[in-house]
C-alpha cells in the first residue's frame, strides 16, 4: 500500500528523506512494483497484546557497534545517498536487500512478540561480543507483508527503515561479552519519543517497561567515552550485518526479573522532597545550622537550626525558589553537598552525626513517583573549624539508584 505520509521519514538520519519524501515514496514504489510496499499501521498490537501506536511498539536490532557510535550516530543505513543523488534501482530493491544482504538504504529490526505465551524475539546464532538496541520510532516497511512470508527471515517480523534509524529512537542496548552472556545494559540519555512528531508521538504511559534484570549494571550514556579504548574497536566492524545471519526466535529470558528505574533525563521532574535525619547518638546535634545544595540548585536549602540527635526533617523543595523553574530534570539532580553554617560558640567547632537523607521525585508525563536511597545510611559525623559557611560533605546521586517508590 503507498503512503504518501512525510513523516515516515522522520526516523531517517537521512534528514532529506523527509524534505523529499514524494520522490523516495515514488522510487520505491517504482523499483518494487512486482508487490506493493506495506508499511506498518499507526496502530498494532504489542506482544503485551495493547493495542498502542506504532512508535510505542518495541523493535529490536542486533549490531556489532558500540552505544558510543549508535547513540551518537543512530544507525545509518549501508548505502547513504546525498541530497539529490538518484537513487539507483539496486539500493531500493526489497527483495535482494532481504535475500542476498544486498547495500541499500534500509536498516533492519525485528519485532518482539508473545508466541505461545513466551515474549520472544529473532536471535542470531552467534551474540557473542555483540549488542541488543531496543528501538521505538514511527513507520517503517512491515518486510513480511510487502514479500510475503517465504523468505529467510520471516520470523524476524521484520521492520525496515528507509533512510536508517536516529539516535532519539533508541532507548537501551544490551552487552554481550565473548560468551555470550549479558554484561551491562547502556540506557540512552538522548532517547526522545517526542522526536516522533505531532500524532505519532506515544504517552510515555504506552511504552513497555524496560528489560534489563535485577543483577546486571545499568550505564547511562551521555556522550562517547574515548578511554573506551577495547569497546571501540567493534566499531570498525559495522560491515558485519548479524540481522542475515543464522538465527532463529529465543525466549526473553529477563523479562520477568525486577529492573531498576531507566529515567529519561529528558523527562521532567516537578515535585522534590528531601527526607533528612541526624543520628540518635550521643552529641549527635549542633548549635550551628545545617543547609544542603541539591545539584544545579541556584539557593542552598536550610535543612536544621541548631538541631537536636536524632531530629528529623521532610522537606518539600519549592523548585521556582532553588532552581528558577517550576519544572527541572533528572541531570538537575546529579549531587547534594551539605554545609555547615556555624554560630559564635566557645569551642574550636560543633561537629554533628548524619545519620541519613533520601530523596523522593514525581516525574511529569509518565507520571511515577521515584526514590533514591542510596544515602539512607550514611551515618557519618561532619564538622568544620571555619567559622563561615562552609561545605562538609559531598556525594554523586547516582541516576541509577532511582527506582519506583512503592510506598506511593
Amino acid at each position: 500500500m503507498s503512503n504518501t505520509n512525510a513523516g515516515l521519514f522522520l526516523t531517517a538520519v537521512l534528514a532529506w528523506f523527509t524534505r523529499d519524501f514524494e520522490r523516495v515514496i515514488n522510487r520505491l514504489d517504482t523499483v518494487n512494483n512486482a508487490r506493493a510496499i506495506e508499511w506498518r499501521t499507526d496502530t498494532v498490537t504489542d506482544f503485551r497484546g495493547h493495542p498502542v501506536p506504532a512508535a510505542a511498539e518495541r523493535l529490536i536490532r542486533w549490531d556489532t557497534r558500540h552505544p558510543d557510535q549508535v547513540f551518537q550516530h543512530g544507525f545509518v543505513p549501508q548505502y547513504a545517498p546525498p541530497e539529490g543523488d538518484a537513487l539507483p534501482d539496486q539500493y531500493l530493491n526489497l527483495e535482494t536487500y532481504v535475500g542476498q544482504n544486498s547495500p541499500s538504504i534500509f536498516v533492519s529490526t525485528a519485532r518482539y512478540y508473545n508466541q505461545e505465551g513466551r515474549n520472544q524475539r529473532w536471535t542470531p546464532r552467534n551474540i557473542a561480543n555483540r549488542f541488543e538496541y531496543e528501538i521505538f520510532a514511527y513507520g517503517g516497511i512491515d518486510i513480511n507483508l510487502s514479500l510475503g512470508h517465504d523468505h529467510q527471515y520471516s520470523n524476524q517480523r521484520e521492520i525496515a527503515f528507509p533512510g536508517g534509524i536516529r539516535p532519539e529512537f533508541i532507548r537501551t542496548a544490551r552487552e554481550y561479552d565473548g560468551d555470550g552472556r549479558i554484561i551491562r545494559i547502556w540506557a540512552n540519555g538522548g532517547f526522545d519519543p517526542s522526536a516522533n512528531g505531532a500524532g505519532h508521538s506515544p504517552d510515555l504511559r504506552q511504552f513497555p517497561d524496560p528489560v534489563c534484570g535485577s543483577r546486571i549494571p545499568v550505564v547511562y550514556w551521555t556522550g562517547p567515552n574515548s578511554n573506551r579504548h577495547d569497546e571501540l574497536r567493534r566499531d570498525t566492524m559495522s560491515a558485519v550485518e548479524p540481522m542475515r545471519e543464522d538465527g532463529g526466535l529465543q525466549t526473553d529470558d529477563l523479562f520477568n526479573e525486577q529492573c531498576p528505574a531507566i529515567l529519561q533525563p529528558s523527562e521532567d521532574i516537578d515535585s522534590v522532597r528531601l527526607d533528612v535525619q541526624l543520628s540518635d547518638d550521643l552529641s549527635s546535634g549542633t548549635d550551628d545550622d545545617i543547609l544542603a545544595k541539591i545539584g544545579t540548585g541556584e539557593k542552598l536549602i536550610t535543612l536544621f537550626k541548631a538541631p537536636s540527635r536524632g531530629e528529623s526533617k521532610n522537606i518539600e523543595v519549592n523548585l521556582q525558589e532553588i532552581y528558577g523553574k517550576s519544572r527541572i530534570r533528572i541531570t538537575d539532580l546529579k549531587s547534594l553537598t551539605i554545609f555547615q553554617a556555624p554560630v559564635p560558640h566557645p569551642i574550636a567547632s560543633d561537629d554533628f552525626k548524619i545519620k541519613g537523607f533520601t530523596l523522593y521525585i514525581h516525574t511529569v508525563r509518565s507520571g511515577r513517583s521515584l526514590v533514591n536511597s542510596q544515602y539512607s545510611s550514611l551515618e557519618k559525623w561532619l564538622g568544620t573549624k571555619k567559622s563561615e559557611l562552609t561545605p562538609v560533605w559531598s556525594g554523586k546521586l547516582d541516576i541509577r539508584e532511582w527506582v519506583d517508590n512503592r510506598d506511593v
